[in-house]
């Protein structure tokens, strides 16, 4: 995943469409788990808090949910 610091386009959103992208072309398939918050965050060198705004955009669309314990899951219908 790769994001682009000077865009016009706030991080994320950058994440969330690309994780988008990902579950619908199937990259990404049904029940699997997101990478946890904490370790995306790392890989892409941002803070927690976005890493999880991105997640919960993700969630309000329906594309993944979360699970306590489990993290966030893509859904079926995603």
């Amino acid at each position: 995943m790769k994001i682009l610091l000077n865009s016009g386009t706030p991080l994320k959103n950058q994440i969330a469409e690309q994780l988008r992208s990902e579950i619908s072309s199937g990259k990404i398939g049904a029940g699997q788990q997101l990478p946890s918050v904490r370790s995306l965050a790392k890989d892409l060198k941002i803070s927690i808090i976005t890493t999880v705004k991105a997640y919960e955009l993700l969630e309000q669309d329906g594309s993944v949910t979360y699970i306590p314990e489990h993290g966030y899951i893509v859904t079926s219908r995603a």
